[in-house]
């Protein structure tokens, strides 16, 4: 089933640049799928790390004190959960399950479990995993759980000189 929802995509998307013209290498399609499970942020340096689905008290036995904990509800998502500040750094918690990030400092690093490497604010963008794309100044890889594509995205955005200046995971 998924083998035939990943045909469709990719007929469309030939579809839509035969007919309208678009960049090849600007489809979304075409990007490296990152599993879930794979992704883990760490301070930087440390070697401590949680990963998506960790609890708040997880996150904050590795971390330490956070700089505030603040309800919030997420609009897009339709859910209330809180927000956990470290420095500008935000981690966002649904049902005490971490759901999402911003880092907008180099205290934090992102990284994959597969390639042992971690990538961080101000590298530059040959430090990232092989096969992504860049759109509108932002390097994103599609995310799997066990195999199946889920509507979420980590994404890398990128200064003009190619550097890391936000690291952004959310499901949309």
């Amino acid at each position: 089933m998924l083998a035939i929802k990943n045909l469709y995509k990719t007929l469309l998307w030939i579809i839509a640049v035969v007919y309208f013209g678009i960049p090849a290498d600007a489809s979304p399609l075409l990007g490296v799928s990152i599993e879930k499970s794979d992704i883990r942020i760490k301070l930087s340096p440390g070697s401590d790390f949680v990963q998506l689905g960790t609890t708040k008290a997880a996150l904050i036995g590795v971390f330490g004190k956070p700089q505030s904990i603040e309800k919030q509800e997420f609009e897009s998502i339709s859910k209330k959960g809180e927000l956990i500040r470290y420095n500008g750094n935000n981690f966002y918690f649904v049902d005490d399950k971490l759901i999402g990030f911003e880092l907008v400092t180099n205290a934090f690093s992102v990284g994959l479990k597969s390639t042992q490497t971690f990538y961080a604010i101000g590298n530059g963008i040959n430090k990232l995993p092989a096969g992504y794309k860049v759109l509108n100044d932002a390097a994103t890889f599609n995310i799997t759980d066990k195999g199946v594509e889920l509507d979420e995205s980590l994404i890398f955005y990128l200064s003009p000189d190619k550097t890391i200046t936000l690291i952004r995971y959310w499901p949309t």
